[in-house]
């Protein structure tokens, strides 16, 4: 290559770096940098802007999720929660739910289990079923009964006439048999060869309230679990029990009124949902709202006597009784058959209504009839009312 050549690429680098040289002064002139950087601060914030909004949302997609799920949940939990065995998961639980019985606020009418829900969740005992039952009677349908049903079932008015005079004739003629047996000692069907019909139909009664027993045997392998089922069995008790208060009673504490001694009501006990938990709870039938009527408590499980260190009973059996207070009809039995149509409901009990929300009771209101009282609903809170 010769040198003019080579000076003459040399002039060209020179002139490409002097033209890029001036294109960036130009540039630099017209602040073009300046603006550029400009929008480069511009989309890094509304990239951060961007990303908090982003988390806003997100946040706000949790917050309405997790209402979501709490309102198909059960609104209130309960506000004391009981089990045994303490220290073992088990597959399949009977649940007895405890509703707060009404609320008596005077100073010598203060209740227990009136404030919140108390849950006792036991183990599913052996034995247990489910009877459905309902009561027929044999009642007589003579012949009197059975000419009124023809005479009124009769469309035409000769017909009806001719209908009642074969009746009657029929009728009459059997009164006289029937007479003459009487007096004969049934003598003249017995030379007839023939007995009286009485004509029985089955017609139906109706039903009754189902009744459930649960036999439970406590072993307790700890302290803690010991004081459990002492505790168990302590609040079976006192859901089954009444208490009582005085008619007359006037709320607050400097009350003198004579009457707030003589405690002359019942107090409805408490009301239980028994519910299962559990993959039984797809397959079994469950229960309408119950009362437990008995508490039977053998401390020593049938066994000698043997105990702790500190008294508590090495094993210990109980029997629940309850009865339901709603009877079983086809709507009713939709509700608690796992097969049920749920579309369908059943008429509610006056009792079931009455404690339903365990509201308050204003003592001054209690001769009043249930429609009349003035009542404040008691929102579920924790414990008992001393």
């Amino acid at each position: 290559m010769g040198l003019s050549r080579l000076l003459n690429k040399i002039n060209k680098a020179k002139s490409a770096i002097n033209s890029l040289k001036g294109i960036s002064s130009k540039l630099n002139s017209l602040k073009y940098t300046t603006q550029i950087d400009k929008l480069g601060e511009e989309a890094e914030a509304a990239r951060s802007m961007l990303a908090d909004k982003r988390k806003s949302v997100d946040s706000m997609m949790a917050a309405n999720k997790a209402a979501q799920e709490r309102g198909f949940s059960n609104p209130v939990g309960p506000d004391e929660e009981l089990i045994y065995p303490l220290d073992e998961e088990l597959q399949n639980y009977i649940v007895f739910s405890i509703r707060p019985r009404r609320k008596r606020n005077a100073k010598s009418a203060a209740n227990l289990m009136s404030d919140g829900v108390t849950e006792i969740m036991l183990y599913v005992p052996d034995g247990l079923g489910s009877e459905a039952t309902v009561t027929y009677a044999k009642q007589e349908i003579g012949a009197g009964a059975r000419a009124m049903t023809n005479i009124q079932d009769a469309e035409g008015f000769m017909d009806t006439l001719e209908e009642v005079g074969e009746q009657a004739v029929a009728a009459g003629s059997r009164m006289l048999t029937g007479a003459l047996n009487g007096m004969t000692g049934g003598a003249k069907n017995l030379r007839e060869g023939r007995a009286t019909n009485p004509m029985i139909e089955q017609t139906f009664e109706g039903v009754d309230f189902r009744s459930f027993t649960f036999d439970y045997e406590f072993y307790p392998r700890s302290k803690d679990e010991a004081a459990m089922v002492q505790k168990i069995i302590y609040n079976f008790k006192t859901a089954m029990l009444p208490d009582t208060y005085g008619a007359g009673i006037t709320e607050g504490e400097d009350s003198d009124d004579a009457a707030a001694d003589v405690e002359n009501y019942f107090n409805y006990p408490n009301i239980f949902d028994v519910t299962f938990e559990g993959p039984l709870q797809k397959r079994l039938d469950g229960f309408l709202p119950m009362v437990c009527t008995g508490v039977e408590v053998d401390y020593f499980n049938g066994n000698s006597v043997a105990y702790f260190e500190d008294g508590t009973p090495i094993t210990t059996s109980m029997r629940l009784s309850f009865s339901e207070i709603k009877i079983l009809s086809q709507e009713s039995y939709q509700e608690i058959s796992p097969y049920g149509d749920k579309s369908i409901s059943s008429m509610p009990s006056m009792l079931d209504e009455t404690t339903e929300n365990a509201a308050d009771i204003d003592s001054s209101t209690a001769g009043q009839t249930a429609s009349t009282r003035d009542y404040t609903t008691n929102s579920a809170g924790g414990g008992t009312n001393p």
